[in-house]
């Protein structure tokens, strides 16, 4: 049912009953589906005990490529058993049937499976060339749908094809059409059907890589909603906090219905699907919509991704041109991030003495930041350490003006 679970479980139910010891093929169908969705609910033994008797039936039927399938639905259900030997002698099984039979669609479904459980043995080069095989041959014939997939399985496998610059194009498309999500949400590159920049100098929002125009007057509103609801974390935001931070002038029933006209609007410009309400409270849907911010914030408060690239997500302080109340914390909260991990990374540098790394790494960070103290200091320290003592003058001369327009600014 290439992932929808709830069309599999109708299915389920339609065929429960036609299912009898002389009726194989509806008998292999009801404990294959079956089979899937228990794994896909981490009912192991229970998917097992549907499996195996898939198996046998489609066996006992002698067709090729029903006994293929029951091959690989066994493989995945071993594999995630940690039975990775046996798994994989079922894709040996499975794969010489694809041969004989010459099916482009089984090789293709093998590869996956073989991938899958090669990567988590730790089998690198072989995971790899079993899903360049497999997203080939899935591209070469026109594949949007492999024979029993799990939704878990082909994510993963698809994050790991972005990582490693493997049938991208391919890859992206089914990540769109069938709302696959990252592990991690840190994966850079992946195609989300929303995405939202305010950490840029210009806000942008693309759907599915095209740029959404907020024009004249009558967008206003839903785009500064949108912005709102970033500033205030993106999830579970109260609609009073909202109502407050927007209509601050109007009653609580005017400015609730002037909330639900924007979000009306808002929902119209970048699709009913991006915005969540429940509980009289927005969120951003995590399948739906990223947003740079948030995904900096999110990554680097765990430590869960590389730090050189997530910063390169940082071109200048949160929402620069926005200038109400509501944006003030969340763009001191991100330029704070933003200037330690800068600090922390181009320490590390250092201490491998990629000097050149360093200095170039703190002089983006003054771009981003340029009214940073630390990263002005870092700079300066940088290249007394390095002996530069000209560039270092030049750093400190550099900090001393920015101090004394600070000055200026705290006192006009």
């Amino acid at each position: 049912m290439c992932g929808d679970a709830e069309q599999a479980r109708s299915y389920l139910t339609a065929l429960a009953g036609l299912t009898h010891p002389s009726r194989l093929l509806e008998l292999e169908a009801y404990h294959n589906l079956a089979a899937q969705l228990a794994l896909d609910d981490g009912q192991l033994a229970r998917a097992e005990r549907h499996q195996e008797v898939a198996l046998d039936a489609a066996r006992r039927l002698g067709l090729a490529f029903v006994e293929a399938v029951e091959r690989i639905g066994s493989a995945d259900i071993c594999h995630a058993g940690g039975r990775s030997a046996e798994s994989l002698e079922h894709l040996d099984r499975a794969d010489a049937i694809a041969r004989r039979m010459d099916s482009a669609l089984v090789s293709a479904r093998v590869a996956m499976s073989r991938a899958h459980v090669e990567l988590a043995l730790g089998h690198t080069e072989a995971g790899l060339g079993a899903l360049r095989l497999g997203l080939r041959l899935a591209r070469e014939h026109g594949y949007d749908c492999l024979l029993r997939w799990s939704r878990g399985m082909m994510s993963s496998l698809c994050e790991r094809a972005l990582r490693e610059g493997i049938e991208t194009a391919l890859v992206a498309r089914w990540i769109r059409r069938w709302r696959f999500r990252p592990s991690s949400g840190a994966v850079l590159g992946w195609p989300w059907r929303l995405e939202v920049y305010t950490l840029t100098r210009e806000f942008r929002v693309l759907r599915e890589g095209q740029r959404i125009t907020f024009a004249g007057k009558a967008q206003r509103r839903p785009l500064e909603l949108l912005q709102a609801l970033i500033a205030f974390g993106g999830k579970q935001v109260p609609e009073q906090v909202l109502c407050e931070a927007l209509w601050p002038d109007s009653d609580g029933d005017s400015a609730h219905q002037a909330l639900s006209t924007t979000l009306h609007r808002l929902r119209k410009l970048i699709g009913s699907d991006a915005i969540e309400r429940s509980d009289l409270a927005l969120s951003l849907t995590p399948a739906e919509v990223w947003v740079d911010s948030l995904q900096l914030g999110a990554s680097l408060a765990r430590r869960s991704a590389p730090f050189g690239a997530l910063l390169e997500l940082y071109e200048t302080s949160f929402l620069p041109h926005v200038h109400a109340w509501w944006a003030v914390a969340p763009r001191e909260r991100f330029a704070e991030l933003f200037v330690r991990h800068t600090l922390s990374l181009a320490h590390e540098l250092e201490l491998t003495q990629r000097f050149a790394d360093a200095e170039r790494l703190l002089r983006r960070g003054l771009d981003a930041e340029p009214g940073s103290e630390r990263l002005a200091q870092a700079l300066e320290r940088h290249f007394e350490q390095r002996g530069e003592v000209a560039a270092a003058l030049d750093a400190r001369a550099a900090r001393q003006k920015l101090a004394a327009a600070r000055g200026r600014r705290a006192a006009s």
